[in-house]
């Protein structure tokens, strides 16, 4: 799915698998949405999607994944986002899941869950050329076996009330890994790792995306 206005998925509902999609070059006219994006959905399963190069056309931005109001219960399992600088967007959603995906940003990058709670965000790997900011970082109840990598060696890390900020660190979130994952050919879209790569070392395997490589 490519060349859309907006969200190229935009669903809910219970119980939903939405997996295994290409999805490129959507967000184009409107913002405040993603390649999927989600509003009050229950139990349901984001994996296997690749999205790629969406530009914020501003306003509330664009993101890859978006958990949006209401979203509960929900698992981000196994995507890639590549050249996307806000990966997962979440707001007003509850006890979702997000890990083992890949993130890849070229510039800053940003995350955030305004007004959620119960997150857990394990297992990931996100790699930015720039800075990574983690907004509503108190909506996470676990932080588990991530590994980050800044290239100008930056995190921001914002604790929320509501919509305002009250306090940033300048830490990597918790029991996290900072380290360069060591791609084979990041430039040529070879994600696999290197052989003594941190990634390996902390038993992440990497996302498979062969069957949904045309034109990255």
């Amino acid at each position: 799915m490519h060349d859309c206005s907006y969200s190229a998925i935009n669903y809910g509902g219970r119980s939903n698998i939405i997996e295994g999609n290409l999805i490129y070059d959507c967000m184009k006219v409107l913002h405040d949405g993603a390649a999927i994006y989600m509003f009050g959905a229950k139990n349901s399963v984001l994996r296997g999607n690749l999205a790629r190069d969406i530009t914020d056309s501003g306003g509330y931005g664009a993101s890859a994944y978006y958990l949006d109001e209401q979203c509960s219960g929900c698992m981000v399992e196994g995507n890639v986002s590549l050249r996307i600088n806000w990966p997962s967007q979440n707001h007003m959603a509850t006890n979702n899941i997000i890990r083992e995906n890949l993130f890849v940003v070229e510039g800053d990058a940003k995350i955030a869950f305004a007004r959620s709670t119960g997150y857990i965000f394990a297992r990931n790997v996100f790699y930015a050329t720039g800075k990574i900011r983690f907004e509503g970082t108190n909506a996470v109840a676990i932080w588990a076996d991530n590994l980050l990598y800044s290239g100008k060696g930056r995190f921001e890390c914002v604790t929320l009330d509501n919509y305002s900020e009250v306090a940033t660190t300048t830490n990597a979130p918790p029991n996290s890994v900072v380290a360069d994952p060591e791609f084979v050919n990041r430039t040529r879209g070879d994600f696999r790792y290197r052989t003594g790569s941190p990634a390996l070392k902390l038993g992440l395997q990497p996302v498979d995306i062969s069957r949904l490589t045309v034109h990255i």
